[in-house]
Parts: structure tokens; sequence; C-alpha cells
């Protein structure tokens, strides 16, 4: 395994605190007065696959704004406003370095009781990222946990087709939106 260096930065385009992660191929930097986010990810010294610089937000009820900010995050669903909604826009409760990367959590939401939180492992030449809901209320609640993740400006997703044979069974599930461009030219389908 290579070496991981961890660097501080003082503020990421604006939105605060922030840790770069590499190693001799990889990095990624994590959201610290935010969170938990990845922002950026990129091989060394490359482009950043994530977009960094989104300004669209929402008014919630008790005042505050939700932002996506962009990046990669995590959600609980099912989705419904004002609860999915709740701001990460504050500083994280805490997070811990590894020896492969990091650990990042958010202060447990006040109104849902819920604590989110990102784990970040990194590779030789991959990236593996757990995405956490943890339930800190005092009864049993239904949740899934999401993961959403704004990609870059101008950049291309690939949509693997899996090829299991599962008979007469579907074998794999998009989930669309009724926003969702099909023929979008920046997503391949193959």
């Amino acid at each position: 395994m290579s070496e991981i260096k961890f660097i501080e930065l003082e503020d990421y385009n604006n939105l605060g605190k922030a840790i770069k992660i590499s190693n001799d191929k990889l990095e990624i930097v994590v959201t610290l007065d935010i969170g938990p986010r990845i922002i950026y990810f990129s091989i060394l010294n490359g482009k950043n696959i994530l977009e960094d610089n989104v300004t669209i937000s929402e008014k919630l009820p008790d005042g505050k704004d939700w932002k996506i900010y962009g990046g990669h995050r995590v959600w609980h669903s099912p989705e419904v406003f004002p609860r999915s909604y709740i701001s990460d826009g504050s500083p994280l409760e805490k997070y811990e370095k590894t020896n492969n990367g990091i650990s990042m959590y958010q202060k447990t939401e006040p109104w849902t009781q819920i604590q989110k939180s990102i784990h970040v492992i990194l590779f030789k030449d991959r990236v593996k990222i757990i995405n956490k809901l943890e339930n800190k209320g005092a009864w049993p609640i239904e949740m899934a946990v999401w993961s959403l993740t704004v990609g870059s400006r101008g950049g291309m997703e690939v949509c693997p087709i899996v090829q299991r044979n599962t008979g007469l069974l579907p074998n794999t599930y998009y989930v669309i939106w009724p926003y969702s461009k099909l023929n979008d030219k920046r997503v391949y389908w193959g």
C-alpha cells in the first residue's frame, strides 16, 4: 500500500476548512466546516471529477438555507421535505484520520436524531466510500442510505449495463426522477 499524506487546508473554495488526502496516484479533499462531504476527487494533480461550486439552495421552515454545495454526500430517504433537507452547512462533530483514509461524522440532526457519516478508504489505485446513517433517537425508524454525487460540469458519466444472466428476471434497476433526461449527451448507457 502506498503512503497516505494528509494536508490541512484553511479554506477550500470558500467552503471552509478541509483536508486533502493523497497517495502517489489519487487525491481527495473532504470538508470539515460543512458535511460530511467529499468535495474533490482526481488522479494525482488531475482535474476534479466532482462539481465543487454549486450555488443552488432552498429556504427551510426554520429559516436556514439548505445548500447543495456539490461533491459527494450522504442523505437519508425516503426523501420528503423538510425532513430530508436538514442543512449540512455546519462543522463536523468529529473526524478521525486513519492509516488509509478518514472518517467524518456530522453532528446528530436535532429534529430527526440521525447522524450521517462518511468513511473514506484510499487504496493504491481506488477509493472505497462507506456512507452510514445512525439512529440516535429513542425508537426505531425506517430509513435508507442514499449516496448523492454531483459530477463536474462538462464531465461524462458511464453507466455500465449489468451482464448477469438472471433468466427471465430483471438483473438491475435504474431509478428515474421526473426531471431526468435519459437522452442527456453527457451520459453513456452501455
